[in-house]
């Protein structure tokens, strides 16, 4: 399968990467010679938009580990189709933009906390390192999963990474009940 912007990569349940493991990453771009940057939509941190960004008016909005290069930056997908300089994911999901103009959106009610998802750090891989880590058979790569409902889905990392497989079908179902650790084999 060519790699593109926009597919998942769902980690093997083999992985023993413990950033990795049992992760859904949504490639964001991709380059054959420059490399690749995706962010991590499953992995939720204990720290609220607040502590990140202190006069943020979003409060109890969850923030969530978009991977382990440059942490301290900020990403966003959300709905709102209308932001300067977000760039269309599909139909209905953007991102980045102008994070004044979203704040202001929130504050006027045009958007929703629901309507937003915050990533700290993204995942990054060098010229070459993505393609030699599928052919390990590290990533399952499907542009098949509906990318709404995996953005804003609910639950824990592992239920949202079990739901993604079920939601491939086929011999992708067996792969959810997978132990986590080789060592229980």
């Amino acid at each position: 399968m060519k790699l593109k912007p926009g597919q998942f990569l769902l980690s093997e349940p083999f992985m023993e990467d413990e950033v990795f493991a049992k992760s859904i990453i949504l490639l964001m771009d991709y380059d054959i010679l420059e490399g690749s940057f995706g962010l991590i939509l499953n992995q939720t941190m204990p720290y609220d938009i607040t502590d990140f960004l202190t006069d943020f008016p979003m409060k109890n909005k969850s923030l969530n580990f978009g991977g382990p290069v440059d942490t301290k930056r900020l990403f966003y997908i959300h709905r709102k189709s209308n932001i300067p300089n977000a760039i269309g994911l599909s139909q209905n999901l953007f991102f980045a933009g102008d994070l004044d103009v979203i704040r202001q959106a929130y504050e006027q009610g045009d958007i929703k906390a629901e309507d937003i998802q915050f990533y700290l750090g993204y995942a990054g891989w060098s010229s070459g390192q993505l393609e030699e880590e599928i052919q390990e058979q590290s990533w399952i790569v499907s542009d098949q999963l509906i990318l709404e409902d995996i953005v804003f889905s609910k639950g824990s990392f592992e239920a949202q990474w079990k739901d993604a497989f079920l939601k491939l079908g086929g011999k992708y179902k067996e792969i959810v009940n997978y132990p986590f650790s080789n060592d229980l084999n």
